[in-house]
């Protein structure tokens, strides 16, 4: 090979190399594309300032469960209360255990991706609103209205007498309301309070 046709082939390679890098290198001002965005997989992009990724959107569920398997029940494996050794009702908050997804008693995992959460404590609500088997009606005042963090209702601290108990708040109870609670159906209808318990039939 002589001295022209080197210098021809290396005179070629350049102009080749710089008419791809201004090809590749050319900035559209007013188009912004990339080669991902092409992709049919793609559902949704979103762009970030210090990187542009492309981040994709999970498709499906998990796996179809096996016939004869059944799912576990929902809610039942992420804590449970410590209720006091004597079984006596208490308005003290009381201490949970976290399960984490296991089984109480057999210890196996059985939800994944259960576990952590910020410490709460379990206060003792009591669900039955039954009033005085004579036919009397109690009452009770409010003396509490708080958030629990251990359900999406609020609830209400109300005492009668000597005996006092949390129960689930409505809408509208606030603090010092007096709130009646009956287990008879009256023979003339009355108009209850926010707040009251009567049985409807």
């Amino acid at each position: 090979m002589s001295f022209l046709h080197i210098i021809q082939s290396s005179f070629q390679k350049t102009c080749l190399r710089d008419i791809v890098k201004t090809i590749f290198t050319f900035e559209f001002p007013n188009i912004k594309a990339t080669p991902q965005l092409f992709d049919p997989n793609i559902t949704s992009v979103r762009f970030t300032r210090r990187n542009e990724r492309v981040f994709r959107k999970i498709r499906g569920g998990g796996r179809p469960l096996r016939e004869g398997i059944v799912p576990p029940e929902p809610r039942i494996y992420g804590w449970r209360p410590v209720y006091p050794a004597d079984g006596k009702y208490t308005t003290k908050p009381l201490p949970i255990i976290k399960l984490g997804g296991r089984h109480p008693e057999t210890g196996r995992v059985v939800v994944r991706t259960i576990g952590g959460g910020h410490k709460k404590l379990f206060r003792w609500v009591d669900y039955k609103r039954e009033g005085p088997a004579d036919g009397s009606t109690l009452e009770e005042k409010v003396f509490q209205v708080r958030y629990d963090p251990c359900r999406t209702a609020s609830i209400a601290l109300v005492a009668s007498g000597d005996h006092k108990r949390w129960i689930l708040a409505s809408h509208g109870m606030k603090v010092g309301d007096i709130i009646k609670t009956s287990a008879v159906i009256p023979r003339i209808p009355i108009r209850p309070n926010d707040g009251d318990a009567h049985p409807v039939g």
